[in-house]
């Protein structure tokens, strides 16, 4: 079953001329970009290099060649790597963070809100936002970037899930030695070197929109990143379960 939502038979959940189809072609575009480049630099860097070192061994696999080879791949991969930070990563959030400010600004002349609409880029772009009628506008990709206005009967689930995730560094320390031989001590005593870890936790909340455009069809769901602002993500799971028309 694909992601994109068809509500051509329910038009009256849209907000009327906002499809956003340039949010969705730009987001398709850049997730077809992080498929496509990593494995052209991949193939590319290796394609060149193992045509040159058979050239260089008169056309002849030999021992050489595999070794040469495999110090090939290992080049190209750390090759995507860094092309990845320089190209991709900055892309993807220039691109996205400009998404997120166009759907922010388009809920906004949408309707009268009680607040200013919450728009992130993290993953994915998208934004939502409360109106002063108690419906929820939404746009992200869950709804294929249509904006959507749901009313409270249609917003079926909400709440606060969070992600933890465990950061142990390790810090090792030297051995000393204490002696000497003509001006110092006779004898001497080594220390061992000692390892001390310590451990953290990285916490990420997500607020989880779950809503059903029909009765008993189809529940769909978005979710919206706050990072580490677990209160900001709860606060806004309150708002949303106390919408009322």
């Amino acid at each position: 079953m694909g992601t994109s939502l068809s509500v051509a038979d329910n038009q009256v959940l849209l907000v009327p001329r906002e499809a956003n189809g340039d949010v969705l072609r730009c987001v398709e575009h850049q997730e077809w970009l992080e498929r496509v480049f990593p494995r052209t630099v991949l193939w590319g860097i290796l394609g060149i290099g193992f045509l040159t070192l058979l050239a260089r061994n008169s056309w002849q696999v030999t021992g050489g060649l595999l070794i040469g080879g495999a110090v090939l791949l290992f080049v190209a991969k750390l090759a995507v790597g860094v092309a990845c930070s320089l190209v991709l990563e900055p892309s993807r959030y220039l691109r996205f963070r400009s998404a997120a400010k166009k759907l922010s600004s388009r809920l906004e002349r949408a309707a009268v809100l009680t607040c200013p609409p919450c728009s992130w880029y993290t993953g994915a772009p998208g934004a939502f936002a409360v109106t002063d009628q108690g419906e929820l506008l939404l746009a992200d990709r869950s709804s294929g970037y249509e904006l959507l206005r749901l009313t409270p009967d249609q917003v079926a689930r909400v709440s606060v899930e969070r992600e933890v995730t465990q950061v142990t560094r390790t810090r090792h320390s030297g051995r000393s030695i204490i002696g000497g031989v003509n001006g110092g001590f006779l004898g001497g005593w080594v220390s061992g070197g000692q390892s001390t870890s310590v451990s953290h936790d990285i916490e990420q909340a997500y607020l989880e929109i779950s809503y059903q455009l029909e009765p008993n069809g189809l529940v769909r769901l978005a979710a919206v990143p706050f990072g580490s602002d677990r209160r900001g993500a709860m606060a806004a799971c309150a708002m949303v379960s106390r919408l009322q028309r």
